[in-house]
């Protein structure tokens, strides 16, 4: 398994605890109304998304005498244990996708730099959801073992080329339920 060096920021510490809010979020949505689980959602992927760009680089990973993407990584690395087991992902994917019902589904543009195409694409407000969940836990579970590299690679790479496009991507869709489809928005704190 890769290691890497340890990574102290207040960043860092900041949003280990708002992955440890929506983690929890998730753990418990069978307590919440289908609303309620979506304007929490509304409101803490915003701050997660918002908190992930302040996270520092991957680069203060890596050596001085190292260059930054330099490393190849092993294979383990992409597929990380601590990101939980596939029939995990799929009976929450299902719990959700029943709480959430026909709210679980929307329109979506993959890439908005390609050109048209004729093709709906659909999007899954619940696989969102569970992607964001099992991403953030993954380095959660590396941040309560002290391995603060582990969870600064899985946050931030995570963010870059995954996790980041989900919490993007429900955000638009609930969005447009507040703005158009009788969601309530989060109330101010």
């Amino acid at each position: 398994m890769t290691t890497f060096r340890p990574v102290t920021s207040p960043t860092l510490e900041a949003f280990a605890r708002l992955v440890e809010r929506y983690t929890t979020l998730i753990d418990g949505h069978a307590a919440l109304s289908p609303e309620r689980l979506l304007i929490e959602s509304h409101r803490q992927l915003a701050e997660l998304y918002a908190a992930g760009l302040a996270l520092p680089s991957t680069d203060v990973l890596f050596g001085d005498e190292e260059e930054p993407g330099s490393q190849e990584l092993p294979i383990e690395t992409l597929h990380d244990p601590d990101r939980g087991l596939e029939d995990e992902f799929w009976a929450l994917l299902n719990a959700l996708q029943v709480q959430l019902g026909g709210q679980c589904r929307y329109r979506v543009v993959f890439d908005p730099y390609e050109a048209p195409e004729e093709e709906e694409v659909v999007g899954n407000l619940a696989d969102d959801l569970v992607e964001v969940y099992l991403d953030l836990r993954s380095g959660l579970r590396k941040w309560a073992r002290g391995d603060s590299g582990g969870a600064l690679w899985e946050w931030r790479f995570g963010l870059e080329s995954h996790w980041g496009r989900h919490v993007t991507s429900a955000l638009g869709a609930i969005n447009a339920l507040a703005s158009g489809h009788d969601l309530d928005w989060p109330a101010g704190v």
